[in-house]
């Protein structure tokens, strides 16, 4: 699964990630089509929010070179920036990770002038905040959207494998930028989504992509909200 989760806030139209684009096969890469089977045009979204840049959450932000969400500005964490758009870092990759990089930079690069760090404070706008997650890659963040009593967690990468890491949240992937900060974003999601009854939302959650986390001991359980009225 590879999720992108687009947010209106009756202020602003939010897009979290942009899915995979054409970068990863013909089986992915369909958000933008399934924005507009939503009934929105692309043209509405005034901001995308990057989890962090991995080609399967900035890939839909192009084709062919060009930017496909003409009236968006885009946010992305400064460590993840200052790492994978450096081109000194590319440089020092191995042979077997630049193309990683050079995805990045052709994805920012038609967006250069509308490209924003996030805040320090992590309010973006009034009830959508940064909520700092890293581990996955040095700047992976979520954002926390709030109205009212009710609150949305969409928390990028925290989990890839949801059969083995909500029961062994310690579990890790060979490629986390920092194994050991990716398993206490982990930790520190879960308790946050369990303590306050937090609808969550994943890039790699099964359907519908939404749920809740409960806390039982020292595991964690995750309820699918299935058929949610937030939808």
């Amino acid at each position: 699964h590879c999720n992108a989760f687009a947010v209106n806030t009756g202020d602003k139209l939010y897009l979290v990630d942009t899915g995979s684009g054409v970068l990863m096969g013909s089986s992915l890469g369909r958000a933008v089509e399934n924005l507009v089977l939503a009934g929105i045009n692309v043209d509405q979204i005034d901001a995308i929010l990057l989890t962090h840049l991995h080609p399967d959450h900035f890939g839909g932000m192009t084709m062919e070179g060009r930017p496909v969400f003409k009236n968006a500005e885009i946010y992305v964490s400064e460590a993840d920036a200052k790492f994978w758009l450096s081109p000194e870092v590319a440089d020092k990759a191995p042979p077997e990770m630049k193309q990683f990089f050079t995805m990045a930079m052709d994805a920012i690069k038609p967006y250069a002038h509308r490209l924003k760090p996030l805040p320090k404070n992590g309010e973006i706008a009034r009830g959508v905040s940064a909520v700092a997650l890293p581990g996955h890659t040095a700047g992976h963040t979520g954002y926390l959207f709030a109205s009212e009593k009710e609150q949305l967690l969409v928390w990028g990468d925290i989990i890839h494998n949801a059969a083995l890491q909500f029961t062994r949240p310690e579990i890790t992937l060979a490629f986390d930028t920092d194994r050991t900060q990716a398993a206490a974003a982990r930790m520190r999601a879960f308790d946050m989504a369990a303590n306050h009854k937090l609808l969550v939302a994943g890039m790699h959650l099964p359907f519908p992509g939404l749920g809740f986390v409960e806390r039982n001991g020292t595991q964690y359980r995750y309820h699918p909200d299935f058929w949610s009225t937030k939808l």
